[in-house]
């Protein structure tokens, strides 16, 4: 266990042993741990596992206000199902569950960058949400047709 080291300061962490199982519980921060799997997650072994807990705190009720303008962890699980789709060499498996998500070290050797393993056919990805479009005005409703019909012009 290591505790006192920055979750994304890449030397302190490069100066651990490598490690056999990681339980990312630190921050429930999207751009820390994302960061974080980035630089540990390559230093597992084949089969290895990489927990995050808590990924889906941004959709629990009742999880309060503290934590309201920070971006979804579930954003990072989201972009490893991509890249679990896109590239089985490096992520091997992926597993989440209410509170956790297991995501299981594939062969692949090498410096991780996640938006590198993204295969969006030439599309820019984004977690974003679409721009809304305006919903045309549904029709009038049956009686506001007949009454439109049958009675007199409001003067």
């Amino acid at each position: 266990m290591r505790y006192g080291v920055a979750q994304d300061d890449a030397e302190a962490l490069a100066r651990i042993a490598a490690p056999n199982m990681i339980i990312d519980d630190a921050s429930h921060d999207y751009a820390t741990t994302r960061r974080t799997f980035e630089l540990l997650f390559p230093r597992l072994a084949r089969g290895e596992k990489y927990v995050i807990e808590d990924w889906g705190w941004g959709h629990w009720p009742n999880w309060g206000d503290k934590w309201a303008d920070m971006p979804l962890l579930s954003n990072l699980i989201i972009e490893l199902t991509i890249a679990t789709a896109s590239s089985s060499e490096w992520i091997e498996r992926l597993e989440a569950d209410f509170r956790t998500a297991i995501v299981t070290r594939g062969k692949m050797k090498g410096p991780l960058s996640l938006d590198a393993l993204w295969n969006v056919r030439g599309r820019s990805p984004s977690l974003e949400p679409a721009p809304m479009i305006e919903a045309p005005a549904p029709p009038p409703s049956f009686r506001a047709r007949l009454a439109a019909v049958f009675l007199p012009p409001k003067t």
